[in-house]
């Protein structure tokens, strides 16, 4: 049960920054709302990691020194480098760049594309109950974004390439 509220709670945090960022992009540079994410995410880590609540196995020890893990560290920095950085420097410039609900329907839509990738690259097979969540969730997007009226702001398709990026 534990597991279910902290993936809630990581769904919301995710959902609410979407809007958050598109407030703040309006207000000051994308750039600084992209250091005040990664200050954010840095201080949280630093402090779970602190407090002994999260263990973090990787250093810049194994970097310097042969281990069981130096093999593995190509795809640790691939991975550090295209999900925190890479996706939130093209999520920060997409939002800047359109609608919040632009941004809200493009981004809400990434589990269906993992979904399909995972179908077409890993041969994965889809359970009936994994195409019904992701069948409610597009029918939640439709409906949202059906009825939003339309907001002063303009959607540039460079928004729209960084989002889906």
């Amino acid at each position: 049960m534990f597991v279910y509220i902290l993936a809630f709670l990581k769904n919301a945090i995710y959902g609410l920054s979407v809007f958050f960022v598109g407030d703040f992009t309006e207000k000051v540079d994308f750039l600084d709302v992209l250091s005040l994410r990664y200050l954010l995410s840095f201080t949280v880590l630093w402090l779970l990691k602190n407090l002994k609540i999260m263990k973090i196995g990787v250093g810049a020890k194994d970097f310097f020194s042969k281990n069981k893990r130096s093999p593995y560290l190509k795809y640790i920095v691939l991975a550090a480098l295209f999900k925190p950085v890479l996706e939130m420097l093209f999520e920060t410039l997409g939002i800047s760049m359109t609608t919040g609900i632009t941004a809200a329907v493009i981004l809400s839509l990434s589990p269906v594309m993992s979904c399909i990738a995972e179908g077409v690259l890993l041969k994965e097979k889809t359970t009936v109950m994994q195409k019904v969540f992701l069948s409610i969730g597009i029918l939640g997007v439709l409906y949202i974004a059906i009825n939003t009226s339309p907001s002063g702001g303009k959607d540039s398709v460079l928004g729209i390439l960084f989002l889906i990026l």
